[in-house]
């Protein structure tokens, strides 16, 4: 889904026009994976429910939210990596904004 390609773009070597652009693609990724946090803990919790007379999905709905579930988890844990991965690039962009704001600043 979304978040896999914003997560992919974040991955992929920058372009030379824009060097930060994979860090703008992870911080998009990690407020899709805040965004949808809660809807997917709520379905997971009703494909786990073990009450019949509570339970919502049938077999076939279960296995396919678990399947989201599963993607969801390896997303967020991905992302994880990414951010590690990045860190020395974060660190590099606040360095050129806090230089360029002192520019200004002197300007």
């Amino acid at each position: 889904g979304q978040i896999e390609k914003l997560l992919d773009h974040a991955s992929a070597t920058p372009s030379t026009t824009d060097p930060f652009s994979p860090l703008g693609s992870l911080d998009d990724a990690w407020r899709e994976i805040e965004a949808t946090a809660q809807r997917v803990d709520v379905f997971e919790k009703r494909s786990k429910e073990k009450d019949p007379d509570r339970k919502v999905y049938g077999p076939k709905m279960v296995e396919r939210v678990l399947e989201m579930v599963a993607r969801y988890s390896s997303a967020r844990e991905h992302a994880e990596e990414l951010e590690q991965q990045l860190e020395s690039l974060r660190r590099r962009r606040q360095e050129a904004d806090e230089a360029e704001r002192r520019e200004r600043q002197a300007a």
